[in-house]
């Protein structure tokens, strides 16, 4: 929240935040703070401006958070490497946008819709999804994908006054 009140602050519009430079703020300093992996794990950002209100802000951050945190402590045990991907683009024909993380990690195993119904983390990030009024899917195999697609509540292009 702080980073979301920062950010707001810097830009000195406080009717919209661009959500790529929160999040790419946000998974930097999650990274930092959480990757217990010594460097063997990478993080990858590819995102594009999008602006949307503190309403949207808030459970985009919160959800990409809790599925950063969720990959750096389950997706790689045992010291091995990989990437935790973030990416945030415009769906085409669409005024939708599809926010995804990702790694390429362990996948879940094979009770992972018994533990989803368990997890408050995996209960919290459907939650967030609902809250965005976005769709979200699941796919896991060799790593995982978390994705969700909504419409921004203030949908501008990054050239847009």
């Amino acid at each position: 929240m702080a980073l979301l009140h920062e950010s707001l602050y810097r830009s000195g519009v406080f009717t919209s935040v661009d959500l790529s430079t929160y999040l790419k703020e946000l998974c930097t300093q999650a990274f930092r703070t959480l990757s217990a992996q010594n460097g063997l794990v990478r993080l990858q950002l590819d995102l594009t401006a999008v602006h949307v209100s503190m309403d949207q802000a808030t459970p985009c951050g919160l959800l990409v958070n809790e599925l950063v945190s969720n990959s750096l402590k389950h997706a790689f045990p045992d010291g091995h490497s990989g990437t935790i991907s973030i990416s945030l683009h415009g769906i085409a024909n669409s005024k939708q946008v599809l926010l995804t993380v990702s790694d390429d990690g362990i996948g879940f195993s094979d009770d992972f819709e018994i533990k989803r119904t368990q997890s408050l983390g995996l209960q919290l990030v459907g939650d967030l999804a609902r809250q965005l009024k976005g769709k979200l899917t699941i796919e896991s195999g060799s790593g995982t994908i978390f994705s969700v697609s909504f419409t921004p509540d203030q949908a501008k292009s990054a050239g847009s006054a």
